[in-house]
């Protein structure tokens, strides 16, 4: 597992908020290959439309 800093940009496909209201959003971070499912309820947005998954 990586730790990545504030600042770290996600790109991000789609989102989705689950039963409880626990945004997520399916994404890729910059300069790797790892993508997958991240938390998005503390997530900063800065450009771009956001499409449900």
């Amino acid at each position: 597992m990586q730790k990545f800093s504030a600042g770290t940009k996600l790109y991000v496909w789609c989102t989705i908020t689950n039963y409880y209201g626990n945004a997520w959003a399916y994404g890729r971070i910059e300069g790797t290959q790892t993508q997958g499912w991240i938390s998005a309820d503390n997530v900063s947005y800065e450009a771009g439309s956001l499409n449900h998954c």
